[in-house]
């Protein structure tokens, strides 16, 4: 049969896998699945071996997107070998670029050095009339994910497995270092002086005295000997913070009607990792007495809050307390419903489609056992983490001082977080429909009286349509199976609508006969994430969830959710921060300091989240300013003198966004 050879496991194998028919498969597949080069890895000695064994096995090479060779080639200095079998496969000219190279590459341009000959290139470009542009030299949004590449190489009768080890072990791997892409332009080629990703003696020795393991875990502890405590703990923790942070958090939403009591845990779990990050990243030891005493902290300014503005507090409370009450029951309702999810589905790692659960769980543990941050590099000695890990340390600050072992607190996480993006994706709702209601039929309107009426059903729908309904690949999935099933082995593209129904009818037939559907046990879930031909990825936050890989866009989520909460409460609000002189400038100062927190945490946490809601806040900012704000009194022109509050608000968050966590 045929053996294909492919860049990498972790990449997207061809041909892609479609209902009925399955490519690879450790219980017999159409091909061999065991040829992956597995470019990724370090270039030594065991990787030039694999690539003579596997290049000698292999009857073609698939690449099916640019992840491999542009970005390992990119980075000579660490991946050499890598980078001369590229250049050796395609047949680049060194004076030309190898990316540009592989970005115009078409069968008959080049030739190749290792016995194997382009013979097929597969692109999805964009057009304008006759005009085609070849968008390969984008980002990876556009020529990873919605328009790869593919090219097909096909061995040669000129292959040969002597010369083929000549040419490979031509290349020096003795100087092999770890950089960087962006280390590569400045690298000092002395290798004396490279210290790439390491930590310093110093920094190394402090995070190895930080504490033991058992010293930061107690196992004989309550919370750790009984799982039930642990959730009990756990979650009591995140409702106290709330309920300590809300008096703070209600005075930077002014525009929700709410207050933002759906966003107070999230906004005490973002300013726990911001203050524990700060210091930590300034020499303080993120010990649990640290951690105990910015809890403290805020607690204390959060109490002194509610005292001096008690009677405020209390005619908000005689309002809402209806509506608190609901979003504390969504609250608990969407936390035991996916605790039931993870308690049914509690590995954190198995076979097949196990998802990235080691890498993050390996930094989830890192992050919370580092003594000061940077956070040490749980997958390369002596090193510090190269991520966007903040994510980690929003969730793991909070473990760390309860002493939960990780391995228990991931699968608390993981429904809490779910929890949070559905009450702040039910307050959003709640807070646009009552502002329309209120606009329309001012404040004594008759549907603001009922708890359960539009506002209501607004925010549940929002809930629902954000953090549970999916997309329709699984119904898709079925239906496509059971055509399969009846159609018994005939071409179903370009099938009429006709013969499509009338397999699926005789598939459903088959079904109820006892024949087993062609399906693998994950498909029904991992289809909707693939629904778009060519395998796009199509997540949304349901699917995140059930997944449970704690990658950065899922702790992302509901901090996206409070980023537009935010910007919806500076326009419903129309960039009123108080009453009063001080009060204006005091609301200001908090309303911007929280929106800085907020938005600017998306950049460590998921750093492309950042400049989406950035920009949408911005906007808010630009419109409230112009609309609504004074004129600077200062200039004469009009135009200018209406902009110039409204470019203020702009820069005032641009800056402290990115000035709260230049540290990261």
């Amino acid at each position: 049969s045929v053996a294909p050879v492919h860049e990498s496991s972790w990449d997207d194998a061809l041909p892609v896998s479609v209902a009925g028919y399955v490519p690879y498969s450790d219980n017999g597949g159409i091909f061999r699945g065991d040829l992956n080069l597995e470019l990724y890895w370090p270039d030594n000695a065991d990787k030039r071996e694999r690539f003579v064994d596997l290049l000698q096995q292999g009857d073609y090479l698939f690449i099916s997107s640019n992840r491999q060779w542009g970005t390992t080639t990119r980075v000579p200095e660490r991946y050499p070998l890598t980078s001369f079998y590229y250049r050796a496969l395609l047949g680049c000219p060194e004076n030309l670029d190898l990316v540009t190279c592989y970005n115009n590459a078409e069968p008959g341009m080049l030739s190749g050095s290792l016995g194997f000959d382009l013979v097929k290139t597969v692109t999805s470009y964009p057009t304008l009339g006759n005009w085609q542009f070849n968008d390969q030299f984008a980002e990876e949004a556009f020529s990873v994910y919605d328009h790869p590449k593919v090219l097909i190489f096909q061995k040669n009768a000129s292959f040969d497995p002597v010369k083929l080890r000549a040419l490979f072990e031509g290349v020096d791997l003795s100087n092999v270092v770890n950089l960087t892409p962006r280390q590569a332009d400045k690298y000092d080629t002395s290798i004396a002086k490279a210290n790439n990703l390491m930590l310093s003696g110093d920094a190394l020795a402090e995070q190895r005295a930080g504490g033991t393991w058992s010293e930061l875990f107690d196992r004989l502890a309550l919370i750790n000997n009984s799982q039930a405590a642990a959730v009990i703990i756990f979650y009591l923790f995140s409702f106290a913070l709330g309920l300590f942070v809300h008096p703070i958090l209600r005075l930077a939403l002014p525009g929700l009607a709410d207050k933002g009591y759906a966003f107070a845990r999230l906004a005490g779990f973002l300013l726990i990792a911001f203050f524990a990050f700060v210091l930590g990243s300034n020499g303080f030891a993120v010990t649990k007495a640290l951690i105990g005493g910015i809890c403290a902290l805020i607690a204390l300014v959060g109490g002194l809050t509610a005292i001096l503005d008690w009677r405020r507090l209390r005619e908000e409370l005689k309002q809402n307390w209806k509506n608190y009450l609901v979003i504390e029951i969504l609250a608990l309702a969407a936390f035991l419903f996916f605790l039931w999810v993870r308690y049914n589905n509690p590995d954190l790692w198995h076979p097949y489609k196990g998802g990235e659960k080691p890498m993050d769980f390996s930094y989830f543990n890192a992050v919370i056992k580092s003594t000061t941050f940077p956070a040490y590099d749980p997958w390369y000695a002596g090193g510090y983490i190269n991520y966007y890990y903040y994510g980690f340390v929003i969730l793991g600050m909070p473990v760390k001082l309860l002493g939960l072992i990780p391995s228990i607190a991931y699968n608390i996480v993981l429904p809490l977080w779910y929890s949070l993006l559905v009450i702040g994706a039910y307050s959003v709702g709640w807070n646009i429909t009552r502002a329309i209601i209120t606009a329309r039929e001012g404040q004594s309107a008759p549907e603001l009286g009922h708890i359960f009426g539009k506002p209501f059903a607004a925010g549940l729908c929002t809930a629902m349509l954000l953090a549970f309904v999916g997309n329709l690949g699984t119904v898709k999935l079925l239906n496509q199976t059971l055509q399969v099933m009846g159609a018994s082995g005939a071409a179903i593209d370009g099938a009429t609508i006709v013969s499509k129904l009338t397999w699926m009818i005789k598939g459903f037939g088959q079904l109820l006969k006892g024949t087993p559907m062609p399906l693998y046990p994950g498909d029904w879930y991992w289809f909707p994430s693939r629904v778009i031909p060519g395998d796009p990825i199509t997540e949304f936050p349901y699917f995140t969830f059930i997944y449970a890989d704690l990658h950065a866009h899922l702790i992302a989520l509901p901090i996206a959710i409070f980023a537009v909460a935010w910007g919806l409460s500076a326009l419903l609000s129309k960039c009123s921060w108080g009453v009063g002189r001080v009060g204006r400038w005091l609301g200001f100062a908090l309303n911007f300091f929280i929106g800085a927190l907020v938005i600017g945490a998306l950049k460590p946490t998921n750093t492309w989240d950042y400049y989406t809601f950035l920009l949408l806040n911005l906007f808010v900012l630009g419109y409230c300013g112009w609309k609504y704000l004074p004129p600077a009194k200062f200039v004469r022109r009009k135009w200018l003198a209406r902009a110039l509050p409204a470019v203020g608000m702009i820069v005032v968050l641009v800056v402290l966004s990115m000035l709260l966590y230049s540290p990261f």
